[in-house]
């Protein structure tokens, strides 16, 4: 048995070429036989891998098995195996993740867009709204601090000031003004 998965096969015009097989692909020189019984060792998992499983599908018998199974190396190749499996796996959930966040980033994209005209139709209402004086003051504290909130957020500050200044609000400060 071939230890690592170079090997050398013979073409059609008979000359030698190295041939790059991985451990769990039928090994050069290797019977049908051998590798189907292999195949299905493999294919068992882990915690599945019984000589006497591959021996009732095979027919062949447990010995049989357990030679086959150190002379072919099996169980280095079965490890390769599940190495190869995992790999592919976690590759498959990390693309599966990034298509996940390019999703999510079109769709905070056109909420986001959809924020702004809702929000733009909002302002254009209020300023009509202020040049009418229909605008309370307190409506018009809280859009100031809203918008405080917003710029502290953009700007990697914390959303709000917990430092007690007296414990009065922008949205208190404006009624107590306006009183």
């Amino acid at each position: 048995m071939v230890n690592d998965a170079n090997a050398l096969e013979l073409i059609d015009i008979g000359e030698a070429r190295e041939v790059q097989r991985e451990p769990w692909e039928m090994q050069l020189g290797e019977e049908m036989i051998r590798f189907e019984a292999f195949r299905i060792w493999r294919d068992l998992g882990p915690t599945g891998r019984r000589a006497k499983t591959v021996s009732l599908q095979v027919g062949k018998s447990v010995t049989t098995i357990n030679a086959w199974q150190k002379a072919g190396e099996w169980d280095q190749r079965a490890a390769a195996w599940d190495r190869h499996c995992d790999a592919v796996a976690r590759q498959a959930e990390l693309d599966a993740l990034q298509e996940m966040k390019k999703r999510h980033v079109q769709i905070s994209m056109q909420l986001q867009a959809l924020g702004v005209a809702e929000l733009t139709k909002l302002l254009r209402k209020a300023k009509q709204a202020s040049k009418k004086n229909t605008l309370t003051a307190t409506d018009a504290a809280k859009l100031v601090e809203q918008g405080m909130r917003l710029e502290r957020l953009n700007m990697g500050e914390a959303e709000t000031v917990t430092e007690d200044k007296g414990g009065l609000s922008w949205t208190d400060l404006v009624r107590k003004a306006g009183k």
